[in-house]
């Protein structure tokens, strides 16, 4: 092409070619394909050239650093304005001058188009930046290290330079994003013209544009994230410094509480109960819809006044009065009793009053009022039925009973008889209870669907019931569907026919086993309380003793002994009974020294396995036996993708410094564990799915898909992260992330010898039906200074406590005795005197003694056999806890 013809075609007009012969900005115009067509004077001085010698050259042999076609943003840059060619095309990039020095140029381009819609053209205009760009990469390192994402924008929305953390949050790259984007990009398009408003009245000194507000970002991946935004202008320029904080989690917690709030209002406006919530000074605060349907008060009328006032009268108002005191003493009650609404009738209620606490403290009272009329009525009834048929449900050989939403509703002599539970107890307990639990499935399954009414239901069948005390009872049972207060029941009528059936084999085999499993658990409850009375009188030996005397170390020993053997109880129930974690300071490179024998006796011996563990790894928190669990998973997991052989690497590692963790860690000090092996690897198209519970690649009856869920649990549960990195081919490494603690493990034998008394001292009962373990918690605790009463079962501890309760601070009370049980003798302890501080000792395991629920009600559980000194430490803290009063 005739450049001269083509300068002369584009410079028709005289005073355009002045305006850009005499512009102190860089212009030049080229062809698509890079060829310079026209330079201004300015451009020539600036970049060193004549007009003769860079005029149909190419951009990229003169004007760029990389000296050939091949820049990446010149290569796109045609295609860009092409799809949007009513926009100006902005960008930031370095230049090369004559004698190849660099410089900084920020460019607007302009194509311009044929006929027919391809750019024929580029005119670009430019302003050289150098000194900005480096004051940019000074204040880029402070802006490195800042903790938010940070990014400067100029007035045509292009972000010029952004930091590590915003790469971060967008999930896009520097090189992808300084230059080549637009804020507006990252803002969701609902936020989008608000923050656009903000911007041009910022450019225009407009001083009500918040300086800090919220908006969504989205994210490469897609994702939505609340951000809250402070902007700051840099003093006599056009460009924006923003600072972004990712709120996305303070939002959520705000939102559901916003939905808490809601959810609570519904229920408490929708409640079947008539409520009111009260304030310290028994004055309602807040009535709900049901409470203005039962009393017949608007919420006008009640609010402000005292709730005795409304609903009671003067021959009631003393007990009401009374109730009051005790829930403003932080007691909760459920009572039923007589109220009065506000026509003066009378309804019959069960109310239930519970403290409402604030941070301990107590800020109000909650109330509900049920109208029990109904239910009354249906009691009287009841009761004249009973009279008319009692005589003959008593005296039947069957047994009957009432089963009604998984409760028992009624039984006569007969059940009493074969349950061996008291009217009470029946009362309460859920009926499977009663069922053995291989047969409840199938039978609550046929009672469900006998009572929606599904045909072909078997109305009598066979199953295997169980008895207070164990006993097994084989039942043969006919159920007729009723209605019992109005709701669906069944009538039961149960022959026992326990005798016949065992006289079959089957049986017999099923009783062995049952006889296994319950003569383990006894074994484990027995071999505690031996080991109870061992550590006892070792302890007490120990404390007579010097600490030079030559028994000292036999003694301890002993006491060595008595934990190994304590350590071999709780392995035997963990493995039947499934123990609940106890972390503890843990040694990570000594676990796996101590789990090396058990791997080297497991895995074939075409497996090599090769220990580095750094000895500077500090202590995690952790439970040793489930740290062997999942390092077994794992290593057993690596072994099975690898049936020729192959090499694993056990490691530890100190991460000490924030740089050297994944980004997703919070910054502190870890302990790195990773199992390597040198296996096929794994898919990349499964690799998200490995921990998933139940999912395998393994073939039908090789594999569960539990292993690698069940480490991610125990990784999970002491509050660690995993990772796995692999590729088909090269193996895989799982990379685990164990909080560090400054604590230090405590050795076999190297415990805190027991201390010569207390902190503080008191009186004691100590109930047991073993009587050595009677007489050496007396003889320790008479020793640290405290008086004790003993008892040795649970009818004795209750006379006793009805005798001496007044001065009794704390009962030690044994789970499992003859007789009356710990639970049976803790609710009646408990029902003389609700703030007794009841410390629950058992030989079995946590889970295999008291139930959640009634540990609650106790101060503490102690596990046989226990160390004096941590028996003493829970008395202190016990007498620590102030009574709530009378």
């Amino acid at each position: 092409m005739d450049i001269q013809r083509d300068c002369s075609r584009l410079f028709s007009s005289d005073l355009y070619r002045s305006l850009l012969e005499s512009s102190q900005k860089i212009v030049l115009r080229m062809r698509p394909d890079g060829r310079i067509l026209y330079i201004n004077p300015f451009a020539l001085e600036f970049f060193g050239y004549d007009e003769r010698t860079i005029v149909g050259q190419s951009i990229y042999e003169t004007l760029l650093p990389t000296g050939s076609q091949g820049d990446p943003l010149y290569d796109d840059l045609i295609g860009r304005m092409a799809s949007d060619p009513a926009a100006y095309l902005h960008h930031v990039n370095q230049n090369r001058r004559r004698d190849g020095s660099l410089v900084w140029v920020a460019w607007t381009n302009l194509p311009v188009f044929d006929s027919h819609g391809q750019v024929q053209e580029i005119l670009s205009t430019g302003t050289e930046i150098t000194e900005l760009v480096e004051a940019q990469n000074r204040y880029q390192v402070i802006c490195e290290h800042t903790g938010q994402a940070m990014a400067l924008v100029d007035a045509s929305t292009t972000i010029l330079m952004v930091n590590r953390r915003f790469e971060t949050l967008t999930g896009y790259r520097k090189e992808e994003i300084e230059g080549r984007r637009s804020w507006t990009e990252f803002v969701v398009p609902e936020d989008r013209d608000r923050m656009l408003d903000y911007a041009r009245r910022r450019l225009a000194d407009d001083p009500n544009v918040p300086p800090q507000y919220q908006f969504r970002l989205k994210t490469r991946s897609g994702q939505w994230r609340h951000i809250l935004i402070n902007l700051s202008r840099i003093p006599g320029t056009d460009q924006t410094i923003c600072a972004l904080l990712d709120i996305t989690d303070r939002v959520q917690i705000e939102q559901d509480l916003e939905l808490q709030k809601a959810y609570f209002e519904a229920i408490y406006q929708n409640s079947p109960d008539a409520v009111a919530l009260l304030d310290p000074q028994d004055h309602i605060v807040s009535i709900n819809k049901t409470f203005t349907r039962l009393f017949q008060y608007e919420p006008h009328e009640a609010v402000g006044r005292p709730i005795n006032d409304l609903v009671t009268d003067d021959s009631i108002k003393a007990h009401a009065e009374d109730l009051s005191r005790q829930a403003l003493q932080g007691i909760p009650f459920e009572v039923e009793a007589k109220r009065k609404r506000k026509d003066g009738t009378s309804v019959e209620v069960a109310i239930v009053a519970s403290p409402i606490r604030l941070e301990g403290r107590l800020v109000g009272i909650y109330a509900a009022y049920r109208d029990i009329r109904r239910r009354k009525e249906a009691e009287r009834a009841l009761r004249e039925m009973d009279a008319k048929y009692r005589s003959i449900v008593d005296h039947s050989n069957d047994a009957i009973f009432v089963l009604q939403d998984g409760f028992f509703r009624f039984w006569n002599p007969r059940f009493r008889l074969w349950a061996g539970y008291t009217d009470e107890e029946i009362s309460q307990l859920p009926a499977e209870r009663f069922v053995h639990p291989e047969d409840r499935s199938f039978v609550f399954e046929y009672h469900r669907r006998r009572l929606a009414g599904e045909p072909h239901v078997p109305s009598s069948y066979r199953f295997r019931a169980l008895t207070k005390d164990g006993s097994v009872l084989w039942i043969h049972i006919n159920a007729i569907v009723v209605d019992w207060d109005g709701r669906p029941a069944t009538i039961n009528f149960a022959r026992d026919f326990t005798r016949e059936k065992e006289l079959e084999s089957q049986l017999m085999q099923a009783q062995k086993m049952e006889a296994v499993g319950t003569l383990a658990g006894g074994i484990a409850h027995d071999f505690n309380n031996l080991l109870q009375s061992i550590q006892g009188y070792t302890e007490l030996m120990l404390l007579n003793k010097d600490p030079d005397h030559p028994d000292r170390r036999r003694i301890q020993r002993i006491l060595e002994g008595v934990q190994r053997g304590s350590e071999l109880a709780r392995q035997i129930l963990t493995f039947s009974r499934k123990l609940e974690s106890n972390p503890k300071p843990l040694n990570l490179n000594e676990e796996i020294l101590k789990l090396k024998p058990l791997l080297d006796r497991t895995i074939p011996k075409m497996f090599e396995i090769r220990l580095d563990l750094d000895p500077q790894a500090p202590t995690i928190q952790a439970d040793a036996p489930q740290i062997a669990q999942m390092v077994m998973n794992l290593v057993v997991n690596a072994k099975d993708v690898m049936p020729e052989g192959g090499r694993l690497i056990i490691a530890t590692q100190a991460v000490l410094e924030t740089s050297q963790l994944p980004p997703s860690l919070k910054p502190g000090k870890y302990v790195q564990l990773s199992v390597e092996d040198t296996g096929p690897g794994i898919p990349l198209e499964v690799q998200d799915k490995i921990f998933e519970p139940f999912f395998t690649t393994k073939p039908v009856g090789r594999g569960t898909g539990l292993g690698l869920a069940m480490v991610y649990g125990i990784v999970q549960n002491h509050g660690g992260t995993i990772f796995c990195d692999s590729e088909p081919g090269r193996g895989a490494r799982f990379r685990i992330y164990f909080p560090a603690t400054s604590e230090t493990p405590q050795e076999v034998g190297s415990r805190d010898e027991p201390k010569p008394a207390a902190r503080r001292t008191g009186t004691v009962l100590l109930v047991d039906d073993e009587e050595p373990t009677r007489e050496i918690g007396s003889e320790m605790l008479e020793h640290c200074g405290h008086k004790v009463f003993t008892a040795g079962n649970g009818e004795e501890a209750l006379e006793l406590y009805r005798q001496q309760g007044h001065q009794i601070d704390v009962v030690i009370l044994d789970w499992i005795m003859p007789g009356m049980g710990g639970q049976k003798c803790m609710e009646k302890l408990l029902a003389l005197d609700p703030d007794a501080r009841i410390i629950i000792a058992s030989g079995f395991s946590p889970t295999e003694g008291p139930p959640e629920l009634v540990r609650a009600q106790a101060f503490d559980f102690i596990a046989k056999p226990y160390p004096i000194q941590q028996l003493l430490d829970i008395i202190d803290r016990a007498l620590d806890r102030p009574v709530s009063g009378p």
